[in-house]
């Protein structure tokens, strides 16, 4: 397929001015096409870099780049790959994932967290732990500031009292000290934080850098973008995203990193913004969320209302998505008793819900649910504190999900909650033909001729979006999960028993 007249405009601008380029791509638009197309026809003297994030669209995006007969060199690298070729460079080092609790080890011996009750403790750990990761992330070490930035992220972990902020203080001279050891240990998030908190150079020699969902960088990644384009051989990037498509603040993704590209010197902003997926009905509703998506095709697709009396009707390899993930899996079971195939995306989905009832995983299902209650009795009288409030919802949605688990599993009186997560690991078992059931985070990148969308009213915003920043992300949520559809959209309404 030929360039559309707005493909025409960005690749007049790449080739032919000394400007960067920020593309704001809607959905559907052949981003990677665009960027891909502008790597082929880069010249002989130009070296360029194309950064994404996980190793599996790297790995897509090596396979289509090697399927050109390129005059230049063009490679793909995830931000902390490359991050880790620069420490390599500079440094003896070795990956080591549980880097925290070698520090948290040497704290606990030099302190008297040992003092502490062992429910004490391990609030203070897992605090700890999550001031680690934030601090590098936002590139401060300023307790406040990460409390503020975690309760934008939804994180309850992080508590008020004067102890934590104490061992945080602790925490950081020991962190140092094992950052500057010649003999270094570094861990994922390090990979991107040890050539900014080094000053480490770039001297790779790209002259071109290609940057995918930039939307989704974080302040840390940004700073190692910077470090790249900085290189003495350094003539533009490119940059492509969408604002309205910025759903990962949770994880640590700066919700002004689209607007932050701009700050960059001599940086012009295009649109691309006509939509191949989306047909026109589609976009329609694109349109009333965010103004700027123009359809490709014209006609096609539909909008409807379902109820849970239209479960059966719902075709195989559809897409079902929802805000939460407990009523996924009150979903799943629904679509079981009709003889459905389906399975949930996210190996990972119950890792919250397993998080916020750590304390109940080692009871049986029955005294886990009584006493998780309790707990969330106790938190509804104090939801004027944010973490209280954070909390309170998480729970609530890990019991929801624990109490359809004990209603549809069979398992002798007294069986733990652990063994009923683990059996609940069949749900992620992709099976060909399955419905497959996703919470909107995990639906980014994908579509569907046939999208769902469970209880849109009710779930969207949530309730736990207190602040600007927090319903603009809510409102990106529903946009994600209209631009998944290729054809037929539905809002799913389904009353769940309590």
């Amino acid at each position: 397929m030929k360039d559309n007249y707005r493909q025409k405009k960005i690749r007049e601008e790449f080739f032919d001015t000394s400007n960067s380029v920020l593309v704001k791509a809607g959905p559907g638009t052949g981003k990677s096409t665009t960027m891909l197309s502008l790597a082929k026809d880069l010249n002989i003297f130009d070296k360029g870099i194309m950064l994404a994030f996980n190793n599996k669209i790297v790995g897509e995006l090596k396979d289509k780049l090697n399927s050109f007969v390129l005059t230049s060199s063009v490679e793909a690298s995830t931000l902390h790959t490359f991050g880790l070729r620069m420490v390599a460079k500079k440094f003896t080092f070795k990956v080591d994932k549980n880097k925290f609790y070698i520090l948290y080890k040497d704290l606990y011996n030099t302190s008297d967290i040992k003092l502490l009750s062992r429910k004490e403790e391990n609030v203070l750990k897992f605090s700890l732990k999550f001031l680690d990761q934030f601090s590098r992330i936002f590139l401060t070490d300023d307790f406040s500031e990460i409390k503020e930035a975690s309760i934008e992220l939804g994180v309850w972990e992080i508590t008020e009292d004067t102890l934590l902020q104490s061992y945080w203080i602790t925490f950081l001279e020991i962190r140092e000290g094992f950052n500057n050891r010649s003999y270094k240990l570094v861990d994922f998030t390090d990979m991107l934080y040890f050539p900014v908190y080094f000053d480490l150079k770039c001297t790779e020699g790209y002259t071109h850098v290609f940057a995918d969902e930039c939307q989704d960088f974080s302040v840390l990644q940004h700073k190692l973008f910077e470090i790249i384009c900085n290189d003495d051989q350094h003539v533009k990037f490119i940059a492509v995203g969408d604002d309205r498509q910025a759903i990962n603040a949770f994880a640590g993704s700066s919700a002004e990193s689209f607007e932050m590209f701009k700050s960059y010197d001599n940086v012009v902003e295009l649109p691309l913004d006509i939509s191949y997926r989306c047909p026109p009905i589609i976009t329609d509703e694109l349109n009333k969320i965010y103004k700027g998506v123009i359809p490709f095709k014209s006609e096609g697709g539909s909008m409807s209302i379902k109820t849970e009396r239209d479960l059966s009707s719902i075709p195989n390899k559809s897409l079902i998505l929802c805000r939460n993930t407990a009523p996924l899996v009150s979903t799943l079971f629904l679509l079981a008793a009709e003889g459905k195939k389906c399975y949930i995306l996210g190996k990972d989905t119950f890792n919250s819900a397993k998080k916020v009832m750590r304390e109940y995983l080692y009871l049986d299902i029955d005294t886990a649910l009584t006493n998780s209650r309790k707990e969330l009795l106790e938190l509804s009288k104090n939801l004027k504190s944010e973490t209280t409030r954070i909390r309170f919802f998480m729970l609530k949605e890990a019991i929801d999900i624990v109490s359809s688990l004990s209603s549809n599993f069979v398992f002798p009186y007294g069986t733990k909650l652990t063994h009923y997560f683990a059996k609940a690991t069949i749900f992620f078992v992709a099976s060909e033909d399955s419905i497959v059931l996703s919470t909107i985070h995990k639906s980014k990148g994908l579509e569907n001729p046939n999208v769902y969308l469970i209880n849109k009213r009710k779930l969207m915003p949530s309730k736990m979006a207190r602040n600007e920043k927090s319903r603009i992300q809510e409102k990106n949520l529903f946009f994600v999960a209209v631009s998944r559809s290729s054809e037929n959209f539905s809002y799913l309404n389904i009353k769940f028993e309590q």
